[in-house]
């Protein structure tokens, strides 16, 4: 079975998560004008800084159960030499936690202190990597600093339908079990 993803043929019955997040490229969607932004959780201990290039349209949300139970708002991916951990010194730090299920593609990353969210480290193996281009971040928008000049009500969301494991693109309207 093939299956469409903005004009490419994928040719598998199922496309795991990686593999929709890459072809999910909107070519319709200009760059816009990337832009350096800070954030964090809400003790202060995880602080992040990100270059994102953050349109009308590449902000996304999904059903599926993670992004749901944490409310995710997730920016346009981040490379690895793009976002940058402030403090703590290390990922690995013991104050930051890491939850990884499923494929293990996702590492969701949050503070161990006050619970917040606020990244996605995603490209290889949670256990062993190494930075590189490979590596990809995703930022919980709700976690960026106050004072920045981005307003979330400006922008308009794309929604991944994750409850269903239906990786072909995002749509214009939340999926079953979705939020506005």
């Amino acid at each position: 079975m093939a299956i469409m993803v903005n004009n490419r043929v994928i040719r598998r019955t199922q496309m795991s998560l990686e593999e929709a997040i890459k072809a999910s490229g909107d070519p319709a969607i200009p760059a816009t004008d990337p832009r350096t932004y800070t954030g964090g959780c809400h003790c202060g201990n995880v602080r992040y800084r990100a270059t994102l290039d953050i349109g009308p349209s590449n902000v996304t949300k999904c059903n599926c159960s993670i992004c749901h139970k944490n409310g995710y708002v997730f920016s346009p991916r981040a490379s690895g030499t793009e976002f940058e951990l402030l403090s703590p010194s290390s990922i690995a730090d013991a104050t930051v936690g890491a939850y990884e299920f499923g494929s293990q593609m996702l590492s969701h990353h949050f503070c161990k202190t006050c619970g917040v969210s606020c990244f996605f480290r995603m490209g290889v193996r949670p256990r062993g990597w190494e930075d590189s281009e490979s590596v990809t971040y995703g930022v919980n928008l709700l976690t960026l600093d106050a004072g920045q000049g981005l307003d979330l009500r400006q922008l308009k969301f794309r929604y991944w339908n994750g409850k269903e494991e239906d990786w072909s693109g995002t749509k214009g309207e939340p999926g079953p079990n979705g939020m506005w």
